[in-house]
């Protein structure tokens, strides 16, 4: 079991440079757990592709399905104040810090392409660097 961040479901989800990668890592990983604000960062991340032209909206229900396959079961509410004291201690968004308190709380690796959240996290990798532990 991993925590992922929403760019990593994005990459599994979206073919582009890191699309081998996140997969590599859901079949050694099986597990990815997430923040519930995680589904809606996914949903914003899909209406950028399309207001930009980069998909169509009829991929829009294949790719819902396929967060729906991630996440449910797998998204975990988190104590927005502690998240909120993380997020001013390492100087992250609140988006992050939701991500980092997960991953402390379950005692998992949390795997990002965010550079600066991975310099601000104990235990944090990129995609590259988990798949060479």
């Amino acid at each position: 079991m991993i925590v992922v961040d929403a760019n990593v479901i994005a990459y599994w989800l979206i073919e582009g440079e890191f699309t081998a990668l996140a997969r590599i890592l859901r079949e050694n990983e099986p597990v990815w757990i997430v923040p519930a604000l995680c589904r809606h960062e996914l949903a914003n991340v899909i209406a950028s592709y399309v207001r930009h032209g980069a998909m169509d909206i009829g991929d829009v229900p294949m790719l819902c399905r396929g967060i729906e396959s991630i996440v449910s079961g797998h998204e975990y509410e988190i104590d927005l104040p502690g998240a909120i004291a993380i997020a001013v201690e390492k100087g992250i968004s609140a988006y992050d810090a939701q991500y980092l308190q997960l991953s402390r709380a379950k005692a998992v690796p949390l795997v990002s392409q965010d550079r600066k959240l991975i310099g601000k996290a104990e235990n944090a990798f990129s995609l590259q660097n988990y798949l060479k532990r």
